[in-house]
Protein backbone atom coordinates (compact mmCIF):
# COMPACT_ATOMS: atom_id res chain seq x y z
CA UNK A 1 0.00 0.00 0.00
CA UNK A 2 2.95 1.85 0.85
CA UNK A 3 4.39 1.23 -2.80
CA UNK A 4 1.02 2.76 -3.97
CA UNK A 5 0.82 5.68 -2.18
CA UNK A 6 4.26 6.92 -2.99
CA UNK A 7 3.95 6.19 -6.76
CA UNK A 8 0.40 8.32 -7.20
CA UNK A 9 2.01 11.15 -5.22
CA UNK A 10 4.69 11.39 -7.57
CA UNK A 11 2.38 11.18 -10.20
CA UNK A 12 0.01 13.71 -8.46
CA UNK A 13 3.19 16.21 -8.36
CA UNK A 14 4.46 15.74 -11.74
CA UNK A 15 1.30 16.07 -13.83
CA UNK A 16 0.45 19.43 -11.82
CA UNK A 17 3.42 20.68 -12.47
CA UNK A 18 3.48 19.51 -16.03
CA UNK A 19 0.51 21.59 -15.92
CA UNK A 20 1.31 24.79 -14.72
CA UNK A 21 4.63 24.86 -16.99
CA UNK A 22 2.30 24.25 -20.31
CA UNK A 23 -0.42 27.32 -18.35
CA UNK A 24 2.90 29.40 -17.95
CA UNK A 25 4.09 28.81 -21.38
CA UNK A 26 0.97 29.91 -22.82
CA UNK A 27 0.26 32.82 -21.06
CA UNK A 28 3.87 34.18 -21.29
CA UNK A 29 2.73 33.44 -25.40
CA UNK A 30 -0.11 35.52 -25.01
CA UNK A 31 1.85 38.16 -23.28
CA UNK A 32 4.27 38.60 -25.90
CA UNK A 33 1.72 38.40 -28.75
CA UNK A 34 0.30 41.28 -26.87
CA UNK A 35 2.64 43.39 -26.10
CA UNK A 36 3.68 42.95 -30.12
CA UNK A 37 0.37 44.43 -30.92
CA UNK A 38 0.45 47.43 -28.70
CA UNK A 39 1.15 50.86 -30.94
CA UNK A 40 4.38 52.14 -30.84
CA UNK A 41 3.21 54.99 -28.25
CA UNK A 42 2.38 52.64 -25.36
CA UNK A 43 6.23 51.54 -25.24
CA UNK A 44 7.04 55.38 -24.26
CA UNK A 45 4.41 54.95 -21.66
CA UNK A 46 5.54 51.52 -20.10
CA UNK A 47 9.26 50.79 -19.56
CA UNK A 48 10.55 47.72 -20.55
CA UNK A 49 12.43 46.61 -17.02
CA UNK A 50 8.65 47.15 -15.39
CA UNK A 51 7.17 44.96 -18.24
CA UNK A 52 9.26 42.12 -17.83
CA UNK A 53 9.48 42.44 -13.42
CA UNK A 54 5.42 42.12 -13.90
CA UNK A 55 5.87 39.43 -16.33
CA UNK A 56 8.15 37.46 -14.28
CA UNK A 57 6.36 38.35 -10.74
CA UNK A 58 2.84 37.42 -11.88
CA UNK A 59 3.87 34.17 -13.83
CA UNK A 60 6.25 33.12 -10.75
CA UNK A 61 2.97 33.31 -8.59
CA UNK A 62 0.63 31.81 -11.60
CA UNK A 63 3.17 28.85 -11.69
CA UNK A 64 3.10 28.65 -7.67
CA UNK A 65 -0.75 28.24 -7.12
CA UNK A 66 -0.98 26.25 -10.18
CA UNK A 67 1.64 23.85 -9.36
CA UNK A 68 1.58 21.49 -6.49
CA UNK A 69 -0.63 23.25 -4.36
CA UNK A 70 -3.61 22.44 -6.76
CA UNK A 71 -3.01 19.16 -6.15
CA UNK A 72 -2.38 19.08 -2.46
CA UNK A 73 -5.80 20.96 -1.95
CA UNK A 74 -7.55 18.09 -3.80
CA UNK A 75 -6.12 16.05 -2.08
CA UNK A 76 -6.94 17.63 1.12
CA UNK A 77 -10.59 18.15 0.54
CA UNK A 78 -10.47 14.35 -0.59
CA UNK A 79 -9.23 12.83 2.72
CA UNK A 80 -11.18 15.36 4.11
CA UNK A 81 -14.57 13.90 2.41
CA UNK A 82 -13.34 10.14 2.95
CA UNK A 83 -12.47 10.39 6.49
CA UNK A 84 -15.85 11.52 7.74
CA UNK A 85 -17.43 8.74 5.17
CA UNK A 86 -15.24 6.19 6.61
CA UNK A 87 -15.89 7.55 9.89
CA UNK A 88 -19.82 8.03 9.88
CA UNK A 89 -19.96 3.87 8.84
CA UNK A 90 -17.38 2.20 10.96
CA UNK A 91 -18.53 4.61 14.39
CA UNK A 92 -20.92 7.23 13.62
CA UNK A 93 -21.74 7.82 16.91
CA UNK A 94 -17.64 8.93 18.04
CA UNK A 95 -18.08 10.93 14.11
CA UNK A 96 -20.85 13.25 15.49
CA UNK A 97 -18.93 14.06 18.67
CA UNK A 98 -16.06 15.04 16.33
CA UNK A 99 -18.63 16.99 14.22
CA UNK A 100 -20.03 19.00 17.60
CA UNK A 101 -16.54 19.72 18.88
CA UNK A 102 -14.66 20.74 15.40
CA UNK A 103 -16.12 24.37 15.18
CA UNK A 104 -14.71 25.32 19.10
CA UNK A 105 -10.94 23.84 17.55
CA UNK A 106 -10.74 25.50 14.67
CA UNK A 107 -12.13 28.78 16.48
CA UNK A 108 -9.48 27.96 19.08
CA UNK A 109 -6.56 27.24 16.50
CA UNK A 110 -8.01 30.82 14.75
CA UNK A 111 -6.94 32.42 18.21
CA UNK A 112 -3.87 31.06 18.90
CA UNK A 113 -2.72 31.38 15.00
CA UNK A 114 -3.39 35.32 15.57
CA UNK A 115 -1.80 35.46 19.22
CA UNK A 116 1.05 33.87 17.68
CA UNK A 117 1.35 36.41 14.63
CA UNK A 118 1.03 39.26 16.69
CA UNK A 119 3.83 38.03 19.17
CA UNK A 120 6.40 36.82 16.60
CA UNK A 121 5.82 39.97 14.19
CA UNK A 122 8.95 41.51 12.69
CA UNK A 123 7.96 44.98 12.82
CA UNK A 124 8.24 44.56 16.84
CA UNK A 125 11.66 43.63 16.43
CA UNK A 126 12.50 46.47 13.66
CA UNK A 127 13.84 49.73 15.19
CA UNK A 128 11.89 52.88 13.87
CA UNK A 129 15.48 54.02 12.07
CA UNK A 130 15.17 50.54 9.91
CA UNK A 131 11.58 50.98 8.80
CA UNK A 132 12.27 54.15 7.50
CA UNK A 133 14.83 52.88 5.21
CA UNK A 134 13.59 49.51 4.10
CA UNK A 135 12.15 50.84 0.97
CA UNK A 136 15.10 52.73 0.37
CA UNK A 137 16.81 49.84 0.61
CA UNK A 138 14.86 47.72 -1.56
CA UNK A 139 15.21 50.70 -4.32
CA UNK A 140 19.09 50.64 -3.85
CA UNK A 141 19.53 46.78 -3.94
CA UNK A 142 17.31 46.65 -7.52
CA UNK A 143 19.19 49.40 -8.98
CA UNK A 144 22.70 47.78 -8.31
CA UNK A 145 21.32 44.60 -9.72
CA UNK A 146 20.35 46.20 -12.78
CA UNK A 147 23.51 47.83 -13.41
CA UNK A 148 22.37 51.32 -13.22
CA UNK A 149 24.24 54.35 -12.02
CA UNK A 150 23.15 54.42 -8.36
CA UNK A 151 24.92 57.67 -7.74
CA UNK A 152 22.11 59.66 -9.46
CA UNK A 153 19.72 57.67 -6.93
CA UNK A 154 17.80 60.11 -4.93
CA UNK A 155 18.67 59.07 -0.99
CA UNK A 156 21.57 57.13 -1.86
CA UNK A 157 24.06 58.61 0.37
CA UNK A 158 21.89 58.65 3.29
CA UNK A 159 21.29 55.14 2.66
CA UNK A 160 25.24 54.69 2.16
CA UNK A 161 25.72 56.23 5.72
CA UNK A 162 22.73 54.34 7.39
CA UNK A 163 24.57 50.87 5.50
CA UNK A 164 27.85 51.70 6.53
CA UNK A 165 26.59 52.67 10.14
CA UNK A 166 25.37 48.99 10.56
Amino acid sequence: MGAVVLVAAYMQVAFWTLAAGRQVKRLRKLFFHCIMQQEIGWFDVNETGELNTRLTDDIYKINEGIGDKVGMLIQSFTTFVAAFIIGFSKGWKLTLVILAVSPVLGFSAFIFSKVGLTHTSPCMCESAHTRVHTPLLTVFLHCVSLGTDVLHFPGAECLCQSWSRG
